[in-house]
């Protein structure tokens, strides 16, 4: 598991080996206190390690997912679709990069978006968004290429790198004729 956060009671104890009776009988007394005391609905969630990643580890997941989405949409030709309520601006600029990206790879970005999010973004280029817009770029290239998947130092950045190198490497092994 990735780093797990800190503040895990002492009374807890560390998680047990997972898929044992006393794992599950943990992750109950763990979910219970997560929900109760933290407030963590993650704490129910599988892919954020119900809840037990550190905060920046979790953030991390979820730029991936995002960007997953984004470039998939962008790849298919759908609309842009982002979610300004998410409350962070990163990954609103990450999936806003990833959609471009994946749309830029197969097709012409229609001017009058270009129009509009170009100015957007640049507006909002911080140099670690443009490490993770990089990564977006490279991670697709490579993963279509069907090159090794090299990430980046730092989290966000190499996050972002596995996420679109998986997609791009999913778009080539489905595009392969040898099946």
């Amino acid at each position: 598991m990735d780093a797990m956060r800190d503040d895990i009671p002492e009374w807890l104890g560390p998680p047990p080996p997972r898929d044992t009776a006393a794992w599950r009988r943990w992750l109950a007394r763990w979910q219970n206190y997560a929900l109760e005391q933290l407030g963590d609905v993650d704490a129910l969630n599988p892919e954020m390690e119900f809840g037990l990643l550190s905060p920046r580890e979790r953030r991390a997941r979820r730029l991936a997912s995002e960007i997953e989405q984004h470039l998939l949409a962008g790849l298919a030709g759908d609309e842009l679709v982002l979610h300004l309520d998410v409350g962070e601006r990163d990954v609103v600029h990450a999936s806003a990069q990833a959609w471009l990206t994946g749309r830029a790879v197969f097709s012409h970005i229609p001017s009058q978006v270009a129009q509009r999010l170009d100015p957007w973004l640049d507006r909002h280029a911080t140099p670690a968004r443009v490490a993770v817009a990089r990564a977006i770029h490279e991670g697709l290239l490579a993963g279509l290429r069907g090159m090794a998947c090299e990430e980046p130092a730092g989290l966000m950045p190499s996050s972002a790198y596995a996420a679109a190198w998986a997609v791009g490497n999913a778009k080539a092994i489905e595009a392969d004729p040898r099946g």
